[in-house]
């Protein structure tokens, strides 16, 4: 889950940047360099009051996570059937080492293991929730702007693990339900669809939405 939860806030950080670069600045969570240092210094702010789109989606370390992504598991219905079937495709081991560059022999204590699923392999389920406090995300005809971030970035993922460089890891990423996700806000339950989400990024007005809700935030 953890693991997720990193890859997914660094694409949508990647998204961010690319889709709304100048309305929506991106602060790395884990500071290297000082103007890094500098820039979470400046973003450490509550969430209602903070610009940037996704510490609201993902939380910070002034409020706290605000999202939440479990474990992905296999179906105990399919692995229970699976196992009746025989069917079940053991993942395969790859060991590596680390090469020292001077000597050009192996570095000691710097063997490692990856463990690697096989094409057939059962897919692995989880689930994402988000807690917020009111008035921190962008209203969309009662549905928060950040949440199809959320989605754009979630189906954006194509690839897992430590080793995507030298091409391990690729994954595809489905999104089972339909609706894709569903908001409360306590008086009412809305909910949205993936193509309905997607479809917010395919125009300008988006952007200039934005812009109009921070300029109205910073006014406050």
């Amino acid at each position: 889950g953890s693991q997720l939860k990193g890859v997914l806030r660094h694409q949508a950080e990647r998204l961010a940047a690319t889709l709304l670069p100048e309305e929506c600045p991106v602060v790395p969570p884990h500071a290297n360099g000082q103007d890094a240092v500098q820039a979470l210094l400046e973003h450490f702010l509550p969430l209602d009051q903070s610009p940037a789109l996704v510490d609201r989606l993902f939380g910070t370390r002034y409020q706290g996570d605000c999202l939440y992504v479990d474990d992905a598991l296999p179906d105990r219905v399919e692995m229970a059937r699976a196992r009746d079937e025989t069917s079940i495709v053991p993942p395969r081991l790859m060991a590596r080492t680390a090469m020292d560059r001077l000597t050009g022999t192996v570095q000691e204590r710097h063997l490692f293991v990856t463990e690697l699923s096989e094409p057939g392999t059962r897919p692995l389920q989880g689930q994402i929730r988000a807690r917020h406090p009111a008035g921190v995300l962008l209203p969309h005809d009662g549905f928060p702007l950040e949440y199809a971030l959320l989605i754009a970035a979630l189906i954006g993922i194509e690839g897992l693990g430590g080793d995507k460089s030298v091409g391990q890891g690729h994954c595809r990423i489905v999104i089972n339900d339909e609706p894709a996700m569903r908001w409360s806000d306590g008086d009412r339950e809305t909910t949205i669809g993936v193509a309905e989400a997607l479809a917010l990024f395919e125009s300008d007005e988006w952007a200039t939405y934005v812009t109009l809700f921070e300029e109205e935030r910073s006014a406050r």
